[in-house]
């Protein structure tokens, strides 16, 4: 039996995806309401430590599968 590797087929050789959470940016903008005042803050996405990618879950960033 050979190890015979493919392309990853999610991150399509990649070995990182965009961040389903920030969906790429980087960024959560937080909404907090205090007293009827909305206030709008923008933080680091926690999921990919503001970098807009992470590592792909399906071929564990080797992009290959």
């Amino acid at each position: 039996m050979s190890d015979i590797k493919s392309t990853c087929s999610k991150c399509n050789g990649k070995g990182i995806i965009k961040c389903p959470g920030c969906g790429g940016s980087g960024k959560l903008e937080q909404i907090n309401e205090i007293r009827g005042e909305t206030a709008i803050k923008v933080v680091s996405c926690a999921g990919c430590h503001g970098r807009g990618t992470r590592t792909c879950g399906l071929c564990g960033g080797s992009g290959q599968k």
